[in-house]
C-alpha cells in the first residue's frame, strides 16, 4: 500500500513540476521513475510473500503468498499506468502545458528537449524547402519561373514596340523631308511668281499701242 501512495505522490509531483516548468530533469525522468517504483514494489511484494511462506504449513501460507503477489503485481500495473498517464497528459492535454518558458541550465536539458528542438528544426527546414522548391504556384522557384516568363514577354513586347516606334519614326522623318521639299517648291514657285509680276509692267510698256477706229454708221 505504501508503494501505491509513493507512486501517486511522484505522479502528482511530476505533473506539478511540468506545469510550472520546474525541475525539468525530474519531469523528464518521471515516466521511468514511476515504472521503476512499480517494478520495485512488485519485487518487494514477492519477497514479503515469500518471507511469510512456511513450507510446513502450505495451506495457510499459500493465502498470504497469493495476497502478496496480488499486491506486488497491482503495484507494477499502477506504476506503468501512471507513467503512461503522465506521457498522455503532458503531450495531449492543453491546459497542462507549461505556463511560460523559463531559462534552464545545461544540466536540466534532457534527451526529450534535444529531440523536440531537432524535430522542430526539421519541420521548419521541410517547410522552407517546400516553400522554395515546391510544386505549387506559390513556391519561390515557381514564382521565379513566372517572373522569368513575364520578363521574357515584356522584352518581346518592348522589342515589338521599339520596332513599331522605329517604323513610325521613319515614316515621320519621310513626311518631314517631303514637307521640306514641298516648302522649297512653294518658295521657288513664289519667287518665280514675283519675278513674273515684276516684269509684267515692262512688258505692257514695250508692247505697240493699238488704235481703235470707229466705223461710220
Amino acid at each position: 500500500m505504501v508503494f501505491f501512495w509513493l507512486i501517486l505522490g511522484a505522479f502528482l509531483l511530476s505533473l506539478y513540476c511540468y506545469k510550472t516548468d520546474r525541475i525539468r530533469g525530474f519531469t523528464h525522468y518521471a515516466p521511468n521513475l514511476l515504472t521503476s517504483l512499480g517494478i520495485l514494489g512488485t519485487f518487494i511484494g514477492i519477497v514479503i510473500g515469500l518471507m511469510h511462506f512456511d513450507p510446513a504449513d502450505i495451506d495457510n501460507s499459500i493465502t498470504l503468498l497469493l495476497s502478496g503477489l496480488q499486491t506486488a503485481f497491482m503495484t507494477s500495473l499502477f506504476g506503468m499506468a501512471s507513467a503512461i498517464a503522465f506521457k498522455v497528459v503532458t503531450t495531449s492535454v492543453g491546459f497542462m502545458q507549461p505556463n511560460a518558458v523559463t531559462s534552464i541550465s545545461p544540466q536540466e536539458v534532457g534527451p526529450e528537449d534535444i529531440h523536440a528542438i531537432l524535430q522542430a528544426q526539421t519541420e521548419i527546414l521541410a517547410k522552407l524547402r517546400h516553400a522554395i522548391a515546391g510544386d505549387e504556384d506559390g513556391s519561390l522557384v515557381s514564382q521565379l519561373k513566372l517572373l522569368r516568363l513575364d520578363n521574357h514577354d515584356l522584352g518581346n513586347k518592348l522589342d515589338s514596340i521599339d520596332k513599331s516606334n522605329q517604323k513610325q519614326l521613319g515614316i515621320l522623318v519621310e513626311l518631314l523631308r517631303e514637307s521640306e521639299r514641298q516648302t522649297e517648291r512653294f518658295e521657288q514657285f513664289s519667287v518665280d511668281i514675283e519675278h513674273k509680276l515684276d516684269g509684267l509692267p515692262e512688258s505692257f510698256s514695250k508692247s505697240p499701242s493699238v488704235t481703235l477706229h470707229k466705223e461710220p454708221a
